[in-house]
Order: C-alpha cells, then sequence, then structure tokens
C-alpha cells in the first residue's frame, strides 16, 4: 500500500462518530476529564439495551448497532467524562457490570471471532484499573 495508509484502531478520535462526516461533530466525543451530565434513566437505557443484547432480544440489524457502536461509546464517553452530579458516579461505575456482561457474553461464543468494538470496550475498561491499565498498554492486551 502507500506510505500514507494508516490503520485505525476503532477507538482512535480520528474516527467520525457514527452517522456524521467528521469526528469534531456531535456530543459523542468526551476530552477527558470534560463535565458530563447523566441522569439515571440514561443508565437504565444503556442497561437494558445490553441486557436484550446478550438475551437475544434485538433484531439481528439492531442488535449489531448496539454491540459496535452503542454500547463501545457508552463505555468511552464513560471512562474519560467527570460525571455531574457527582453522586451519579457510583451508578455509572455500576453500569459497567452489565458491559463485562456483554465482554464475557462475546468471550463465550468460541466459534466466532471477538469483534474489535468488544475488544475496545474491554481494554476502555481496563484503563481504569491500575494493574490491569499496565497489561494492556505494554504487555499486548486487547
Amino acid at each position: 500500500g502507500s506510505r500514507w495508509d494508516d490503520v485505525l484502531p476503532i477507538t482512535s478520535d480520528r474516527i467520525a462518530p457514527p452517522q456524521t462526516k467528521n469526528p469534531s461533530d456531535g456530543p459523542r466525543r468526551v476530552k477527558q476529564g470534560d463535565d458530563w451530565e447523566i441522569e439515571e434513566k440514561e443508565i437504565v437505557d444503556y442497561e437494558e439495551k445490553a441486557s436484550d443484547l446478550i438475551n437475544g432480544r434485538l433484531d439481528p440489524e439492531t442488535a449489531d448497532k448496539a454491540e459496535r457502536l452503542q454500547l463501545l461509546d457508552w463505555t468511552q464517553r464513560n471512562m474519560r467524562a467527570n460525571h455531574v452530579p457527582e453522586t451519579i458516579k457510583v451508578r455509572v461505575n455500576e453500569s459497567f457490570q452489565k458491559v463485562y456482561e456483554v465482554i464475557c457474553w462475546r468471550l463465550k461464543q468460541y466459534d466466532k471471532p471477538v469483534p474489535k468494538s468488544v475488544l475496545a470496550m474491554w481494554n476502555q475498561l481496563m484503563l481504569g484499573d491500575d494493574e490491569a491499565y499496565y497489561f494492556f498498554q505494554f504487555g499486548g492486551g486487547c
């Protein structure tokens, strides 16, 4: 290929958010430490979407979009944001349990490769753990 060719990870900030044409478009890109006001209902919606995905209650197109785009975006935004109000942080961290369930559900599907979006979610969550962070960043991780 050309010397200008580049392979970007799905988590790259150089890739535009879904349904946009510019990486700087939309509310999906949260810079590290930016305030993000979030409500309980939004957390519950993502937890329900993860449960529906695992339990096969989504049609194939919706399931693909939920796994590849929405849950990955949810994980990235929450790992980067400074949550407002402060009291919601514990609830956001609890919601990551559902993301872990999606990751485990995919890892148990031995006959299929693990999608890059699932590996990216796993990587994002591991960045929040000091011991796991080193492995994922320097030891090969995902």
